[in-house]
């Protein structure tokens, strides 16, 4: 196992810019993120449906706004009538339910609640429209030349998209702006109201380097993520969009991540938020039906086959869930119905025990993969309706 994973590293260093050139399968793109240098990509100026990466944004611009003075982080956010009206994933948090705006942006980042997400919206510009302007202010003034917005949670609408790229661009901001939100984005669970939910990000708990960002997913858009790991005081991002489950996406980003850490930054790497190619494709509508994709010979390796079927049985170490509390004079309980709308809901937190990790290059593999301990129920599969699997 572990000559077949390190061979599959090694495959990955050394195509890497084989692949470049090639521009083959869904678009990747990872970047140092001190530096800014791309350490590989593939068409990452490919249009794309951010789905719930979206939500990177919105955190962005609130962050923003705490920094000028604007709004402060205890400010009070109500979810009305039409924010509780939101598509799946919800919070099942009632009308009139309020929370703090850093309770808020906890539940974005692990829940990926679309509800939030437009209450958060409306109390910081009083509406999605003025938020969405807001939106494309920042992306205008970070560089991302090629994204636009017109909601704040993600949901596949006429005029949104983004590019692997300007994600990056996006995720390196947050990251060097501001240090003291790391701890955010690599929550592993939350509870609301007695509900545990767990992150979407599969790495968080089971990827040993991995220190969080943001997955994404509508039938449109396929499954994506921002994820981001560190080793030894430096730390890269890897975007991987448009991939067929989310196991795979997960394992896909953390391989990238390794990979990136082993090696340094090539001599002349590309600035991300350098020159980028003309794509005047429009963004892709995936489907959630067969979804079937062209993969680089990368993919096709058996060690990765195996690197993937590790990571997917290593048990999460998730921690205690960090408890977020509703601003007092809402009712307590969670009614039957409401619950019924929250996915990724456990009716009782039970920590993940600490599994081996998977299996890296340079690293002794387990002689075993136990089996997975409980832990929240996973993303669904992709051909499942796309009812309530919009996060």
């Amino acid at each position: 196992m572990r000559i077949a994973i390190a061979a599959a590293t090694l495959a990955l260093l050394a195509t890497a810019q084989a692949s470049r050139a090639q521009g083959s399968g869904p678009p990747e793109l990872v970047v140092d993120v001190s530096t800014g240098r791309v350490l590989r990509e593939r068409d990452p100026d490919r249009a794309w449906k951010p789905a719930s990466l979206t939500k990177l944004m919105t955190t962005y611009v609130a962050l923003r706004e705490v920094a000028a003075g604007r709004v402060r982080p205890d400010a009070t956010v109500t979810v009305s009538r039409h924010a509780a009206s939101a598509p799946p994933s919800r919070s099942g948090i009632p009308v009139g339910g309020r929370l703090t705006l850093s309770d808020a942006l906890r539940v974005l980042m692990v829940k990926s609640a679309n509800d939030v997400a437009v209450a958060v919206a409306e109390a910081i510009s009083g509406s999605e429209t003025s938020f969405a302007a807001l939106m494309n202010a920042e992306s205008a003034r970070l560089g991302m030349a090629s994204s636009h917005w017109v909601n704040p949670h993600g949901l596949d609408a006429p005029g949104q998209s983004t590019t692997a790229r300007d994600l990056a661009i996006l995720a390196r901001a947050i990251r060097r702006e501001f240090p003291s939100m790391d701890p955010l984005f690599a929550i592993g669970a939350i509870n609301l109201r007695g509900a545990v939910m767990s992150n979407h990000n599969s790495a968080i708990g089971r990827y040993g380097r991995s220190d969080g960002m943001k997955t994404g997913f509508t039938c449109g858009s396929g499954f994506n993520v921002v994820s981001s790991a560190s080793m030894d005081g430096r730390r890269v991002l890897a975007v991987v969009l448009g991939r067929p489950a989310a196991t795979e996406r997960d394992a896909r980003a953390s391989l990238l991540l390794e990979a990136a850490l082993l090696a340094p930054v090539p001599p002349g790497a590309a600035a991300v938020d350098g020159p980028r190619t003309t794509d005047t494709r429009p963004a892709p509508s995936l489907g959630c039906g067969g979804r079937a994709r062209s993969e680089d010979d990368i993919d096709a390796d058996k060690g990765v086959r195996e690197w993937v079927r590790t990571f997917a049985r290593t048990p999460r170490s998730l921690g205690q869930p960090v408890v977020v509390n509703l601003v007092p004079g809402i009712p307590a309980p969670m009614t039957a119905e409401e619950a019924s709308t929250v996915r990724g809901v456990v009716s009782a937190y039970a920590p993940v025990q600490a599994g081996p990790a998977p299996a890296m290059p340079g690293t002794a593999p387990p002689r075993s993969l136990p089996a997975a301990a409980p832990a929240s129920p996973p993303e669904p599969p992709a051909s499942s309706p796309p009812r309530l699997r919009r996060f």
